[in-house]
């Protein structure tokens, strides 16, 4: 038995032609295109993959930035919300000292 040879890793390590002097036939022609179209497909998977790799990682960041924003947000409004508490506190204290100052004649 024979050494088993691979056809996809022939066709990526073979320069195929032809050293006849003659023309080249339809169907060496034809089999120059297949090896070109199927080159490409390869290349083309290896984008797509790349691709598909990129958007998930992108779709990681944009959720993870999301939610450190809706954390941020969060905090930003329970801190208005004492802010908006202690300003109303003051305003409070200071009528209550201004009436109580106004009574004792200062």
């Amino acid at each position: 038995m024979g050494k088993f040879r691979d056809f996809a890793e022939e066709s990526r390590d073979t320069c195929w032609g032809t050293h006849d002097p003659g023309q080249i036939t339809e169907s060496q022609i034809a089999l120059g295109a297949v090896l070109r179209i199927a080159d490409a497909v390869e290349a083309m998977a290896s984008s797509y993959a790349d691709l598909e790799r990129d958007r998930d990682y992108w779709r990681g960041m944009y959720e993870r930035r999301n939610k450190a924003v809706d954390r941020v947000n969060l905090s930003l409004s329970a801190m208005r919300g004492v802010a908006t508490k202690l300003k109303k506190r003051l305003t409070d204290e200071r009528r209550v000292g201004y009436a109580e100052g106004f009574e004792d004649g200062r």
